[in-house]
């Protein structure tokens, strides 16, 4: 756990994060002002932590995870006041 908090972030290293960063923003459409690219920056910022340090690792790692790689599947992208709608009910009438 310590080698979590003691990683260093160089250049090369915030060149790789962002990297990675532009590269999942673009492929789920997504603006990197939007909400869902700072809390993905996040992630990918502890995925670099847990010891995925390169570009590849990094790449798989987010395809790995729960959030980065269902995030967009769930919530089209479209705008960050965007809000998840439920599909409308069927209403069942029985006749007796």
């Amino acid at each position: 756990m310590r080698r979590f908090f003691d990683i260093t972030f160089g250049p090369a290293e915030l060149d790789m994060l962002e990297a990675a960063l532009a590269r999942w923003c673009k492929v789920h459409s997504l603006s990197r002002q939007s909400t869902e690219a700072a809390l993905a920056a996040e992630v990918f910022i502890n995925l670099f932590r847990e010891g995925n340090s390169t570009l590849p690792q990094l790449e798989q790692a987010a395809s790995r995870h729960k959030w980065l790689s269902e995030r967009t599947a769930i919530y089209p992208p479209s705008s960050d006041s965007a809000v998840e709608s439920s599909p409308p009910r069927q209403s069942r009438v029985t006749a007796h």
